[in-house]
């Protein structure tokens, strides 16, 4: 939505309120005619110019896997090789996806507002990096099938050459969900009511079994 004021000192953000608009559901996001419009907001986020963060993916993974609350959450021997997969996923990441785009990088259906055109909140995580990253995470987060998959490919490239491989997408979902559920498992181990925190890192080990 349209930013009202913002205050860089105070890291305050105040956007307008858009009063007819509904969140997505998971359902809403892989609907086939919702993917085509998604595939064209994502088109336009990632033409905007903006200096942002860098997303280095491995940074972010060696952060999570050395993280103390790990261990104490329970280090059994599934976690350590998901920490060792995530850590090579990371930096192959890193090595083949240079920064070139605006990302949103958290776009579990929620952050989608519908009030008939479509807009994005909770810009938290936003970074610069390839479009692969949201092409992945808004995948990965929604539980798209490999149909749907394809569907959101031809969607945001359009008649052009796809740049990424089914599989390299494969890969990067993967990666996204392992970060998910390291996220989850570190909070939590800190939250004062883990139970939300507990949700996801049980769903992401269904979605890495």
């Amino acid at each position: 939505p349209r930013v009202v004021a913002a205050g860089a000192g105070s890291g305050v953000l105040a956007t307008e309120y858009v009063a007819n608009a509904r969140p997505w559901s998971s359902e809403d996001a892989r609907s086939i005619r919702n993917i085509e419009r998604i595939a064209s907001l994502l088109r336009g986020l990632h033409a905007v110019a903006v200096v942002a963060p860098h997303y280095r993916a491995a940074a972010i993974a060696e952060g999570y896997v050395a993280d103390p609350s790990i261990e104490s959450a329970g280090g059994d021997m599934r976690t350590q090789q998901w920490a060792e997969e995530l850590l090579e996923l990371a930096r192959r990441y890193d090595a083949s996806y240079p920064p070139s785009v605006l990302a949103h990088n958290d776009l579990v259906a929620a952050n989608v507002l519908d009030d008939g055109s479509l807009k994005l909140v909770d810009f938290e995580y936003a970074v610069l990096s390839a479009p692969i990253l949201d092409l992945a995470g808004l995948a990965a987060m929604n539980d798209y099938s490999a149909a749907q998959c394809d569907e959101l490919l031809a969607a945001y490239y359009r008649d052009r050459v796809r740049p990424i491989s089914f599989d390299e997408l494969a890969d990067v979902m993967r990666m996204l969900r392992l970060m998910s559920f390291f996220w989850a498992c570190i909070g939590a181990a800190r939250a004062a009511n883990p139970v939300a925190y507990s949700r996801v890192a049980e769903k992401m080990i269904e979605k890495l079994k």
